[in-house]
């Protein structure tokens, strides 16, 4: 079985690929919207791309912000870790935000995760397509978050979005203070992982550590 071959390219965006076909690319800049202000004055801006030692890093610069997004291969897959540096609060982030393609129109394709439970959802070619794994609704006897219902949901969160006999899986390898741990969302052929901190992301100079994933 063939596996999935990552390619980062110096524009900012990774693409996967399977067998020479082309299944989903992204960008690896999250789309953030900080507290009283849709984005930093002049949005984001490429600085700098460096390929060493199977380790890619973007840096991106924005108004009082820079982002950081570094890509490690490891045994089954890739580590993808986000750090925030500057001024101001992060209201809300959308990461790994991309498209992926389907081969033919009728092509199967779905959306689901394995916690809390196992929730599935085919996708249609248009509408949207998500699901919230809360990690703030903890309990005061324990310190394990629960989703709807009282189910424990115990990170790192996991979503799989199968595209016919493809299968790319995202994990969150931290606990976020998010509403979410982790959003998947589809809408048409677009998916991103959303976080809704509402206040809970204060960057500092020195630097903050933003979303982990693990893709594979």
């Amino acid at each position: 079985m063939e596996e999935l071959c990552m390619q980062a390219g110096a524009d900012g965006r990774v693409r996967i690929q399977k067998g020479g076909r082309l299944i989903a690319e992204m960008n690896m800049l999250p789309e953030i919207t900080m507290e009283g202000e849709a984005l930093p004055a002049g949005g984001f801006r490429l600085t700098s791309f460096e390929q060493e030692n199977g380790t890619e890093r973007y840096r991106y610069t924005g108004g009082s912000v820079s982002v950081c997004v570094q890509i490690q291969r490891e045994r089954c897959g890739w580590r993808i870790a986000t750090q925030y540096a500057g001024n101001g609060v992060i209201d809300r982030a959308r990461c790994l935000v991309g498209r992926f393609f389907r081969e033919s129109s009728d092509e199967k394709c779905e959306l689901f995760t394995y916690s809390p439970d196992l929730n599935r959802s085919l996708l249609p070619k248009q509408g949207k397509t998500s699901f919230s794994l809360s990690s703030l609704e903890l309990r005061s006897d324990d310190s394990f978050a629960r989703g709807d219902g009282g189910r424990f949901i115990i990170p790192p969160y996991y979503a799989n979005l199968r595209i016919g006999d493809c299968v790319l899986g995202f994990g969150c390898l931290t606990h976020s203070r998010a509403i979410q741990g982790l959003e998947p969302t589809v809408c048409d052929d677009t998916f991103w992982m959303q976080y809704d901190y509402q206040g809970q992301m204060r960057l500092c100079e020195e630097g903050t550590a933003g979303e982990t994933f693990f893709l594979c």
